[in-house]
């Protein structure tokens, strides 16, 4: 997201007007972190403004949210309680 200025001088000395460009944001953030979770509600921290998503033991989505934009805070409620020590993964 950082913005980049260009602008070229010719050999005379004339400078052309400029150009912004915006750099892309092509480094993947890191893994979510999963502080607290009791069946039903999924509580943690991940990059701001990332989207993270709950997956089950056969990866299939079970749920999803928007970090908070500032913090990074996240909070995923599951479509369907899971009991018995089943394993989540969030992505």
């Amino acid at each position: 997201g950082e913005n980049l200025e260009v602008s070229l001088t010719d050999t005379a000395g004339n400078p052309s007007d400029s150009s912004t460009a915006t750099a892309p944001d092509s480094t993947a953030p890191n893994a979510p972190v999963i502080t607290d979770f009791d069946g039903t509600i999924v509580i943690g921290t991940a990059e701001p403004g990332s989207r993270v998503t709950i997956l089950d033991e056969s990866n299939t989505i079970i749920g999803s949210a928007a970090a908070n934009t500032d913090t990074g805070a996240y909070e995923v409620v599951l479509e369907t309680p899971l009991t018995n020590g089943e394993v989540i993964n969030a992505t």
